[in-house]
């Protein structure tokens, strides 16, 4: 009986020493590829974002400041980037495209802090919660992790969606309300939390939420796209012409979702339909017992 408890210690130490030590290496991996590897220059749209925009504010009234830093960047409103690039330059005086990608990491730390807070609040021990942090952590985004502009737009998207839900989840429906609206304007991807908002207050049956949620992201709907004369990128595939092919669009979708090779285009079409099919199924029960997870999934999904 005493051995018998002995090796079931003994294996459970085991496998928390090799979740935490798993966990530990993989951030110090992380970490050193952005150090070795970020360069103070910009890249690609680091030029127009960054250094076009600051060129561009110095010259005019504050209205067209304000008019500036609303405007768009291809599809996005990116606010969140040019907030900080002022005031980065406000305090150092100086661009460091070094020091911005860092900024853009700490945003993505954020997000896997924000994800353990809530599994430890919920017993979640950390050698369990490793994985996680290997998987966010994978090079999969590598471009991301040394692109100053990059980063930060699409780590704190994702940062201020997870609050968002985080604080619908919680209760706190205004905090909510506010980091929706944060997140949409610093990414054009802070619109999947709308839906994700609805399907949460309809599930639970929060009839007044859901109302007053509908107001908030109409009016920030017609904010961003009417009041502020949302313009479509020449560039840019048109929406339109995607609906207009629905079984095309399906199966892009699919192949998108399903692609994790370059193997046969009809394995990752059927792949991605199976796990479409698999959150659906989870989905429901998803956000009626664990309704942060659930918005998780619909997030990262």
């Amino acid at each position: 009986m005493s051995s018998t408890i002995s090796t079931s210690i003994l294996t459970k130490s085991f496998f928390k020493f090799l979740g935490i030590s798993t966990a530990l290496m993989v951030i110090f991996l992380y970490v050193a590829e952005i150090n070795l590897f970020s360069i103070n220059a910009p890249y690609s749209d680091d030029f127009n974002a960054v250094l076009g925009f600051l060129n561009s504010y110095q010259n005019l009234e504050w209205r067209e400041k304000i008019k500036l830093i609303f405007s768009q960047h291809n599809e996005h409103r990116i606010v969140f980037n040019r907030l900080i690039a002022l005031a980065y330059l406000e305090v150092f005086e100086k661009i460091n495209f070094i020091y911005l990608a860092w900024i853009g990491a700490f945003g993505w730390f954020l997000v896997i802090g924000l994800l353990w807070r809530y599994s430890n609040k919920n017993e979640v021990k950390i050698y369990e919660f490793a994985p996680v942090v290997v998987l966010l952590l994978a090079f999969t985004h590598w471009e991301l992790m040394t692109w100053a502009m990059a980063s930060i737009q699409q780590y704190y998207q994702i940062l201020f969606g997870l609050l968002a839900i985080y604080c619908m989840t919680n209760n706190q429906f205004w905090t909510a309300q506010i980091f929706f609206v944060i997140g949409l304007f610093t990414g054009g991807g802070g619109i999947i939390v709308a839906p994700i908002f609805c399907l949460y207050y309809f599930v639970q049956a929060k009839w007044r939420c859901l109302i007053y949620t509908s107001i908030v992201i109409l009016s920030t709907f017609f904010i961003y796209f009417i009041l502020l004369d949302y313009q479509h990128p020449l560039h840019h595939p048109s929406i339109v012409n995607a609906i207009s092919s629905p079984k095309q669009l399906l199966i892009f979708f699919f192949l998108f979702l399903g692609a994790f090779s370059w193997g046969n285009h009809y394995f990752n079409i059927l792949f991605g339909a199976i796990l479409l099919a698999l959150f659906l199924r989870i989905s429901r029960s998803l956000f009626v017992k664990f309704p942060f997870f659930g918005g998780v999934a619909f997030l990262f999904f």
